[in-house]
C-alpha cells in the first residue's frame, strides 16, 4: 500500500497539510534555537536542553492526569496556538533587547512542555482518522515521511535563508506554521469524536500521577518487546541528541566549517539536510509495506544502522583534513539517518495495534517521560564530559552505546513474530484491575 494512500480521506489530508507545515516550520524553530545557544553558551547548551527536557517530562508527568479526559482535537488546538504564542513574544522581547539566556529559556520551555499535549492526542487521534487498522502502516509512513520531509526542508531553507534573513526571524517562520497547524485541526470539527478516555478517580496529586503513569506500565506488560523499546529509547535520544544537536554544531563552530563560502550556520544546516534526506527516502520504501512478520529485526537493526553511522562522524572528524570534514560528516549523517525509519513506523504501528484504545494516549505518554529523561540525564552530562574527553570521543560513545541496544534487542526479540488475529487484543487497564 502507498503512503500516499490515506491522503484520500478528507480528515487525513486535512490534518497532514498543518502538520507537514507545522514540522518544517518546528525544524526552522529547532535549528534556530541550536544554533543561537551554542554561540552564547558553547559546550553549556547542553544545560538549555535538559531544562527543555525536564519541560516535557514534567508535563507529561503532571498534565497526562487530565489531559487524557480532554477532547484530543482541542487539546492539539491549544497547545499550537500555545507555541505560536510564546515564540512570537519571544520575536517581540528581541526585536528590542540583546539575544540572551534570559529571554531564550523561557520561550524553549513552554514550547517543549506543550509537546506533551500535542503529541499523545495526535497518537490516540491516529486510529479514528484512518477508518480502517489496514490503514494505519500507511497512515504512520506517511506522518512519519511528514516529519523527515520537514529535515530535508527545513534545514535546506534555513542555509538558504540564513545570509538573507535575520535568526530571530526563523522563529517567526515557526510561529507562522503553527499558527496553520492548530487551522487544519480546527477544520476537522466532529470528525475526531472523543475517544475512550481514562475512568474517573478520586485520587489527588502524587496517587493520581501514579495511576496515570501505572496506565501505560500495566499495558506495556503484555508487549515486552515494545516495553524494552520504549525504556531504551531514553538512553538512545540522550546519545543521539547529544551527538547532532550539541556535539556536531561545536566541531563545526570550533573548525570554522562552511559550505561554499557561506556561513557556519549554513554548515550545519547543511549536515542536518543530509540527515533529512536519506531519511525521508528510508521512510518513503518502510512506510509503503506492510509491517513485517518479525518487526523486531528490523526495529533493532535500524538502531545498529543509527549508532554506525553516529560512530562513522566521530571518526571523519579524527581522520579526515577540515577542508573535507564538512563531506564526511554529511555523508555519515546521511547513512545514520537511514536507520530511523526502520525502527519509528514499525514501533508506532505496534502501539496503535497492540494496545486498546485508551491506553495509546497512556503508552505514547510513558513513551515520552522516558525519551525525555534520558535526554535530560545525557544533556546534564555532556558540558563535562565534552570538556574532558572532546567532540569526537563523545560522538563516537553515543554511537557504541545505540549499536549496543539494538544488538541486545535483536538477541532478545529478534526471533519474536507479529502478533496475529488471533491473538487476544490488549484490554483497558480498567479490565485488567481485577484480575
Amino acid at each position: 500500500m502507498n503512503i500516499l494512500t490515506p491522503l484520500r480521506r478528507r480528515p487525513v489530508a486535512l490534518i497532514w497539510s498543518g502538520l507537514a507545515l507545522a514540522a518544517i516550520g518546528d525544524q526552522l524553530y529547532a535549528i534556530a534555537l541550536v544554533w543561537i545557544a551554542v554561540r552564547l553558551l558553547g559546550e553549556s547548551s547542553g544545560y538549555l536542553s535538559a531544562l527543555q527536557a525536564a519541560a516535557v517530562l514534567t508535563a507529561a508527568l503532571f498534565g497526562g492526569i487530565w489531559a487524557d479526559r480532554w477532547d484530543h482535537r482541542r487539546t492539539m488546538i491549544v497547545a499550537d496556538l500555545s507555541r505560536a504564542g510564546a515564540i512570537l513574544g519571544f520575536v517581540a522581547l528581541a526585536s528590542f533587547l540583546p539575544l540572551s539566556v534570559a529571554i531564550i529559556v523561557p520561550t524553549a520551555l513552554a514550547v517543549s512542555a506543550l509537546q506533551a499535549f500535542f503529541r499523545p492526542a495526535l497518537q490516540a487521534s491516529l486510529p479514528r482518522l484512518a477508518g480502517n487498522p489496514q490503514l494505519l502502516p500507511a497512515i504512520n509512513g506517511l506522518f512519519d515521511a511528514t516529519e523527515r520531509i520537514a529535515r530535508l526542508i527545513g534545514p535546506i531553507v534555513a542555509g538558504a535563508l540564513s545570509g538573507i534573513v535575520p535568526i530571530i526571524h526563523f522563529f517567526t517562520l515557526g510561529a507562522a506554521t503553527f499558527l496553520a497547524s492548530a487551522w487544519a485541526v480546527g477544520r476537522l470539527g466532529k470528525v475526531l469524536k472523543r475517544l475512550p478516555q481514562a475512568p474517573p478517580s478520586a485520587e489527588r496529586g502524587i496517587a493520581r500521577i501514579g495511576r496515570s503513569l501505572a496506565r501505560g506500565v500495566v499495558a506495556l506488560r503484555a508487549q515486552p518487546m515494545i516495553a524494552y523499546s520504549l525504556w531504551s529509547s531514553g538512553v538512545l535520544n540522550g546519545l543521539w541528541y547529544m551527538t547532532l544537536f550539541l556535539a556536531v554544531p561545536l566541531i563545526i563552530v570550533r573548525r570554522d566549517l562552511s559550505l561554499a563560502g557561506g556561513t557556519s550556520f549554513g554548515a550545519y544546516a547543511a549536515v542536518m539536510a543530509s540527515y533529512g534526506a536519506t531519511n525521508l527516502a528510508t521512510n518513503l520504501i518502510i512506510g509503503g509495506r506492510p509491517l513485517p512478520h518479525r518487526p523486531a529485526r528490523l526495529i533493532y537493526a535500524g538502531n545498529v544502522v543509527l549508532g554506525a553511522g553516529l560512530a562513522g562522524m566521530a571518526i571523519a572528524a579524527w581522520l579526515v583534513p577540515s577542508s573535507s570534514l564538512l563531506a564526511g560528516l554529511m555523508a555519515a549523517a546521511g547513512f545514520a539517518a537511514i536507520g530511523g525509519p526502520m525502527q519509528d513506523i514499525p514501533l508506532a504501528t505496534l502501539r496503535q495495534t497492540l494496545f486498546a484504545a485508551g491506553d495509546i494516549a497512556a503508552v505514547m505518554r510513558l513513551s515520552m517521560v522516558s525519551t525525555q529523561a534520558g535526554l535530560l540525564v545525557g544533556m546534564l552530562a555532556a558540558p563535562p564530559l565534552l570538556g574532558a574527553f572532546g567532540m569526537p570521543i563523545i560522538i563516537f560513545g553515543c554511537g557504541a552505546g545505540i549499536i549496543a541496544i539494538g544488538a541486545i534487542g535483536l538477541v532478545l526479540f529478534g526471533g519474536s513474530r507479529e502478533p496475529s488475529e488471533g491473538d487476544p487484543p490488549a484490554r483497558p487497564m480498567a479490565e485488567r484491575a481485577g484480575e
